[in-house]
C-alpha cells in the first residue's frame, strides 16, 4: 500500500492502552483512551493526498472513508460481484488522488475507481505466474452487464508508483504483479524459487519513487526492489516477527508488527522502535511529523505526537 500524504495534524491522543517509544537511550509514554471508529473486521490504511482516510472492512464488504481530523464521511461499495461491490476487500489504495485501488480479494480482482467512486475497470488477478513480461487478461471496463471472468488469484495488498504503474500481491502465488500504466503488460515479481528476491508469504508492499518494498511474514523481513523488480537488498531479515504491513514516514519506512513499530531511514538503518500496548494486535500504522495513525481489526486510533 502506498502512503505519500502527510499532511497529518496534532488533534487526538486516542486508543486503549499505552505506547512506549524508544529512541536511543530516551524513552515516552503516551497514555490513550478512545478510538475513532470500530469496525468488523479492518485490515489496512489508506490515505490520499488532500488527508482522507480509507479502511477496508472485509466482513461487511465495504469500504470506510473518514476526513483526516477522523470524521466518517461514507461507505463504499457492499457485498457482491458488480462493479462498486466487493467481496472480502483487504487494501485501498488511494495515494495519486486522482484513482482509487481496491484490492478486492476473494472477487480475485482489482477494482479501480474514480475519487468520486465512478467504477473505471477491474484488473483480473491471476494465480499462475508466468516467466517475464506477459499480456495481461483483458480489464473489464464500465458499460458491461457483469464481470465475464473471475480470476483465481487473490490480491491483497495494491500500491501505485508515481508513474501510474501498479503493483498488487497475489497471496495465491506469493509474488507480486505489476502492470504499467496501460495495464497492457504485466511482469511478475519475486517468483517463488528464483534465488535472491524469491518471496514466500508476501503479505503488504510500498511504493516509493524509486523502490519497492515488500512485507514478507515468512522471511520476517523486508525485501527490497527497484520498480522493474530487479533485487536490490533483504532489510532486517528474520527480525521482524509477524510482520503486518510496511508504510512511508517523514523520514524512511515503517514496519508494523502486533504490537511492534519500527522505524528505518533511506538507509535501511533503524532508526526507532515503538512498543504497543492493545487489546487487539496491529494490523496497520500510518506516522507523521505530528501524530500517529493506528489501525487494529476492531479500532481506529490517533495519537498524538509529543
Amino acid at each position: 500500500m502506498s502512503r505519500f500524504n502527510f499532511r497529518f495534524y496534532a488533534l487526538f491522543a486516542f486508543s486503549i492502552g499505552s505506547i512506549s517509544t524508544c529512541l536511543g537511550q530516551s524513552s515516552d509514554t503516551l497514555f490513550v483512551e478512545t478510538p475513532v471508529f470500530e469496525f468488523t473486521r479492518a485490515s489496512h490504511l489508506g490515505i490520499s493526498p488532500d488527508g482522507l482516510i480509507y479502511v477496508p472492512d472485509r466482513d461487511r464488504s465495504v469500504v470506510h472513508v473518514f476526513s483526516e481530523d477522523g470524521q466518517h464521511l461514507r461507505r463504499l461499495g457492499g457485498p457482491g460481484l458488480s462493479e462498486g461491490q466487493f467481496d472480502d476487500p483487504r487494501d485501498v489504495d488511494p495515494a495519486l488522488g486522482l484513482v482509487i485501488n481496491v484490492a478486492d480479494t476473494e472477487n480475485g480482482r482489482v477494482q479501480r475507481f474514480t475519487k468520486e467512486f465512478r467504477f473505471i475497470e477491474s484488473l483480473p488477478v491471476s494465480s499462475n505466474p508466468a516467466e517475464g513480461a506477459d499480456e495481461t487478461d483483458p480489464s473489464f471496463r464500465t458499460g458491461e452487464a457483469q464481470f465475464k471472468v473471475l480470476a483465481d488469484g487473490r490480491p491483497i495488498a495494491v500500491s501505485s508508483s508515481p508513474a501510474d504503474d501498479l503493483y498488487v500481491v497475489s497471496a495465491q502465488a506469493n509474488v507480486v504483479i505489476r502492470w504499467d500504466r496501460e495495464r497492457r503488460n504485466k511482469w511478475w515479481i519475486g517468483r517463488p524459487g528464483q534465488g535472491p528476491g524469491s518471496l514466500v508469504e508476501p503479505v503488504d508492499l510500498l511504493v516509493t519513487e524509486d523502490l519497492l518494498y515488500v512485507a514478507d511474514l515468512d522471511c520476517a523481513c523486508v525485501i527490497i526492489y527497484d520498480l522493474f523488480g530487479t533485487y536490490v537488498r533483504t532489510l532486517s531479515e528474520g527480525l521482524l516477527t509477524e510482520i503486518r504491513s510496511v508504510t512511508r514516514t517523514p523520514n524512511g519506512i515503517l514496519t508494523v508488527m502486533p504490537h511492534r513499530l519500527v522505524e528505518f531511514d533511506s538507509t535501511g538503518t533503524r532508526i526507532e522502535e515503538t512498543y504497543v500496548q492493545t487489546i487487539d494486535s496491529l494490523v496497520d500504522a500510518v506516522k507523521s511529523s505530528s501524530r500517529w495513525i493506528l489501525l487494529t481489526e476492531r479500532s481506529l486510533y490517533f495519537v498524538q505526537i509529543h
